[in-house]
């Protein structure tokens, strides 16, 4: 106890000592430094919350009504899913969230993508795809200083001509002398060669030195490129984000600009009011602020107001040099359930999941006739839908608002809104629950406007249902607070958080992203393979053909065609309303893997598959023992099951040739069959020549041009053929110094001529005078005739490590079910532990089995051995088994045990309590042995 106050009182000190230093160079009350301590520790949590990985018990799976689940459905989506995370095997914290996604104007097959990712102790981090979405390489680009996280809010874009942009945020831990000072910063990475390389952490706004209580917080920053032709600005970029001042708890949109590919950025400056007592609002006070920039450069800043539940507006023509006076545009119901989480009350879904409302901004770039109509997109109310609002005039009025989603069965929410340049088709993508009943299970839709939003047609955009719940946030709160998604040449490319791989692993969160043809043709369904079991150089396909294009358009047999691919090589292109395909030419009982698309117009459709075996899998399907038994004449007869379809359960099996017999692991004999015996029953019958346990398995073979098949092999059997010992009335002895006899042995029991009671061997599971580690060995002896109660008498020395197992086991069921009669170790005898083998070493045990209700028993010596610790071994010698217990005094009532009867070369005699002379006779009548014992065991 008073060393534990010395240590509290240096610590103090040491924190007095550095809150001292700080607060005389920075001229605040230690009161000031500890709030804005807190407050900064609060807001980092907030932004950039970490895994509660310490947490042994997760909340979810106490939910009873509505358990944790996988996506166990079958509607699926139409649309090719790929994870943009790889590699992830070195990592322990593998969690990504909070999405961004850009297609290159230069190059649409070029994608960038980022999210708050935790690997390497949330570095920053850019997934690049240059094949349209379908593959990706992921870069960690580091930290900007060692004592920093940097992956906070990601957003990502491109310039005009090519030039990929990646805006984050970072947060101090702690710095070089372990002090906090509430460091915080927004940065900037650029690729001048389309996301290979990158110049990283690049400052907007960068705070490393100490922190006041007046200090700022940024937080929540994305990316604007102007890219129009007609702007006066052209090239620049943009940022706005979310500052937090401790001193008044206030919130404020600030705004940046640059104008050298974001290595410099101008001064920030505010675009909102300032806010004060704002910043633990439900909805965080101004946040999510987000630009767009239009045809005619002018720049619209939208953000969520949570104070007044409303979508914050302001707007520049001059490119951010000055800003109109804010305003509210549009007012929203409150956004789903608000609940107290750790960190505060929070609005939520599906009962725990924080989620907010933001707003989302894009315009029309294109020639058509809605060039420059603004388009925004936000969720509200307390079952969330997904609204819809647009302007025609630059901003100065806006449309009533209209639901995007088409089904309002459930939650929607997490929106993005992107616009197609090319023909100002419009795409918003969200999360949904339509197809859970019980509103927990969510999905990434997307829906598609092509009249500047007047009608919306809804498509499911993820492979899987995910359940939000699923990750390692502190009560399981925290899924992240946005998606993202981008839109070119009719190329849809939404990005969400999914937890398809976190059933498996909590920490396994990703980002996935599909990949989207608005202009293609759905793809052929319902894929099958029809086998021909006698001709397995054949394959027949069948599907039904697609009547529309992805987002509802008819489409006419004229109007595509279908491509077939084997092994990933096109084989085939055929006509629109092709529905089946006969494959010739295929190698028998090879897997063969088939996928066919439709294409239209240089468009095509997602490819389904299908994996099957010309002819069936290359193995038939194994045998199965039904019966089998052993008898007293060495005789065994087992009943084997053979099958009538290969080894896939569906193919029929047309040319079964014979079954090859195992006898203890080698090849015993083949027996010839016929075609026609599929699914017969047959006896096998056969003579061992000694009695013992006998292990059969049982394998078929067919024969195609030449070439056998064989299957798997069956379930093994252990058979025991011969007289049960006591069932003939005669003792059974075992000295284990003839051949050793056909006991059942798993692992190391072997004959041991180093040490014993009687000489030559002993049975041991020692090699070379000591065991090894892991193991794990079993003697299963003979079935014991059990019809009057036995003795079961052996010697052993088992001088083994406290943390291992020697024991002897009893079953009444055939092995079945097995208890233990005593186990043993070297604390059990003091000479057991005196680190020395020798005679004085052996103990003889004995037990009496009394268990008349069953035919027979069954005994096994048991020894499984630690993973370090070892010792000499465990050593048997002279088993003995007796009906005749022992010769009883009446008197002194003393037991004698002799055996074997009759002897030809060792005679046990065991007594106990027994001080006489001894004396033994032959069988002639002539004494041999005449001695006096002087022991209580001899």
């Amino acid at each position: 106890m008073k060393k534990s106050f010395l240590a509290l009182s240096v610590i103090f000190l040491l924190f007095s000592i550095a809150f001292t230093a700080l607060a005389q160079e920075k001229h605040f009350s230690k009161s000031e430094y500890i709030k804005m301590r807190n407050f900064y520790l609060k807001k980092m949590n907030t932004a950039h919350p970490l895994p509660a990985m310490d947490q042994k018990d997760f909340s979810i799976y106490d939910t009873k009504k509505y358990p944790i689940l996988q996506g166990d459905y079958v509607e699926g989506s139409d649309f090719k899913n790929s994870n943009t995370i790889i590699d992830e095997s070195e990592f322990t914290k593998r969690m990504q969230n909070e999405s961004s996604v850009a297609i290159n104007p230069t190059n649409p097959e070029n994608l960038i993508a980022s999210a708050v990712d935790y690997r390497d102790n949330s570095s920053t981090w850019v997934y690049v795809s240059n094949d349209g979405g379908y593959t990706w390489e992921n870069h960690n680009l580091g930290k900007p200083f060692p004592n920093w996280r940097s992956t906070n809010d990601p957003s990502v874009g491109f310039s005009a001509e090519g030039v990929a942009y990646l805006m984050y945020g970072g947060f101090e831990i702690d710095n070089a002398d372990g002090n906090f000072n509430g460091g915080n910063a927004i940065f900037c990475a650029r690729s001048f060669d389309s996301g290979a390389t990158w110049d990283a952490h690049n400052p907007v706004i960068i705070h490393t030195s100490k922190q006041t209580i007046d200090s700022a917080f940024e937080d929540k920053y994305y990316i604007e490129s102007d890219n129009s032709d007609d702007s006066d600005f052209k090239g620049r970029i943009y940022t706005p984000w979310k500052r937090v001042i401790a001193a008044d708890s206030s919130t404020q949109i600030m705004f940046a600009s640059s104008d050298d590919n974001g290595k410099n950025w101008t001064d920030p400056e505010p675009i909102s009011p300032r806010l004060p007592r704002s910043s633990e609002d439900t909805t965080y006070g101004q946040s999510f602020p987000l630009l767009e920039v239009t045809a005619n450069g002018h720049i619209h800043a939208v953000w969520n107001n949570g104070i007044y539940h409303a979508v914050g507006y302001n707007r520049s023509i001059d490119g951010g040099e000055n800003w109109d006076d804010p305003e509210l545009i549009k007012h929203y119901n409150i956004f789903g359930t608000t609940k107290l989480l750790p960190n505060g009350y929070r609005h939520t879904v599906k009962g725990k999941v924080r989620a907010e409302s933001y707003p989302i901004i894009r315009s029309d770039h294109s020639d058509s006739e809605r060039r420059g109509w603004i388009y925004l997109v936000w969720t509200a109310d307390s079952i969330p839908n997904v609204y819809f609002s647009r302007s025609e005039d630059d901003g100065l009025t806006w449309s009533d608002a209209k639901m995007v989603n088409q089904d309002e069965t459930n939650d929607q929410f997490w929106a993005w809104l992107a616009v197609d340049p090319d023909n100002g088709d419009i795409g918003v993508m969200y999360f949904d629950s339509r197809r859970d009943p019980d509103n927990m299970m969510v999905e990434c839709w997307v829906s598609l406007s092509q009249d500047g939003g007047d009608t919306w047609v809804d498509r499911s955009a993820g492979s899987n249902m995910i359940d939000l719940r699923l990750n390692p946030f502190t009560a399981n709160s925290f899924a992240g607070d946005y998606s993202g998604m981008d839109f070119s040449n009719g190329m849809m490319y939404p990005t969400w958080v999914d937890m398809r791989f976190a059933g498996e692993n909590l920490s396994d969160s990703d980002v996935f992203t599909a990949v989207i043809d608005t202009r293609a043709p759905l793809p052929p369904s319902n894929l099958t393979s029809v086998i021909l079991p006698q001709d397995p150089e054949i394959i027949n396909l069948t599907w039904e053909c697609p009547i529309e294009f992805s987002f509802g358009q008819t489409l006419y047999s004229e109007d595509y065609e279908l491509v077939l691919l084997k092994n990933g090589e096109i084989v085939d292109t055929l006509i629109g309303g092709t529905s089946e395909i006969i494959v010739e030419g295929l190698t028998p009982h090879e897997l063969v893997d088939f996928e066919i698309y439709t294409t239209a117009d240089d468009r095509r459709s997602k490819a389904i598959n299908i994996s099957t075996y010309p002819g069936g899998s290359a193995q038939p399907g194994a045998p199965i023992v039904q019966q089998y038994s052993g008898y007293d004449n060495l005789d065994v007869v087992i009943n084997v099951k053979l099958p009538n379809k290969r080894k896939d359960g569906v193919t029929p099996l047309v040319n079964m040739k014979g079954l090859n017999i195992y006898r203890d692991g080698e090849l015993f004999e083949t027996h010839p069959l016929m075609a026609s015996d599929t699914n017969q029953t047959i006896e096998i019958k056969g003579k061992v020549d000694v009695r013992g346990w006998y292990s059969y398995s049982f394998e078929i073979f067919d024969e195609y041009g030449g070439v056998e098949n064989i299957s798997d092999a069956s379930i093994p059997v252990l058979v025991y053929a011969g007289v049960a010992p006591l069932s003939d009335n005669n003792d059974y002895y075992d000295s284990f110094d003839t051949d050793f006899e056909k006991y059942h042995v798993i692992g190391e029991w072997a004959q041991n001529g180093e040490f014993f009671i009687t000489p030559d061997y002993s049975l041991s599971i020692a090699k070379e005078g000591i065991y090894g580690n892991n193991q794990s060995d079993t003697l299963l002896f003979y079935p014991i005739d059990a019809s009057e109660p036995f003795i079961f008498n052996f010697w052993h020395a088992a001088i083994v490590h406290s943390s291992d197992k020697a024991c002897l086991q009893m079953s009444k069921d055939d092995g079945l079910i097995w208890t233990e009669l005593e186990s043993w170790g070297s604390r059990d005898n003091d000479f057991w532990s005196d680190s020395e083998l020798n005679h004085s070493d052996w103990k003889r045990a004995r037990f009496t089995i009394d268990e008349t209700d069953v035919e027979t028993v069954l005994l096994r010596f048991v020894f499984v051995s630690n993973q370090i610790k070892n010792d000499f071994g465990w050593y048997i010698d002279d088993l003995f088994v007796s009906r005749d217990l022992n010769n009883i005094d009446e008197d002194k009532n003393v037991k004698i045990l002799v055996y074997p009867n009759p002897v030809s070369k060792t005679l046990n005699i065991v007594a106990q309590d027994l001080y006489a002379n001894i004396q033994i006779y032959n069988i002639l009548g002539e004494k041999v042995i005449d001695q006096k014992n002087h022991s209580k065991e001899s």
